[in-house]
């Protein structure tokens, strides 16, 4: 994959990030992948369970790793002292055209779903 996508899906994720800390759940949404959101018509309130559930105060992407033509796997260090958080999350994004429809020559999204901790 070239560094050109690897840096469009960052900017995506930190975006997401943004939103997050921001408490801006439909915000979040326009940064998701497209098949998550045609998946779940209940979206915002997923994300907003997960503003709710990790609130973040900072957070720092530090490296990637492809996994397959237009998917990466990013991850963010999270951090808010206040809360004891400090830990890494993995972060998976597909690029896509439309639902279901893989390609380097759509547009980035964060499936939520896959946020996991590492």
């Amino acid at each position: 994959m070239k560094t050109k996508h690897i840096k469009a899906a960052e900017k995506v994720l930190n975006s997401f990030l943004k939103a997050w800390l921001d408490n801006k759940p439909e915000e979040m949404k326009k940064y998701c992948q497209k098949t998550w959101l045609d998946a779940h018509v209940d979206a915002i309130v997923y994300l907003n369970n997960m503003i709710v559930s990790l609130p973040i105060l900072t957070w720092e992407i530090t490296l990637g790793d492809t996994a397959g033509e237009a998917c990466i796997d990013l991850i963010a260090y999270i951090f808010n002292p206040q809360l004891n958080i400090n830990n890494n999350y993995r972060f998976r994004l597909i690029c896509e055209t439309a639902p279901y429809k893989p390609s380097l020559d759509g547009d980035w999204g964060v499936n939520p779903i896959s946020m996991k901790k590492i």
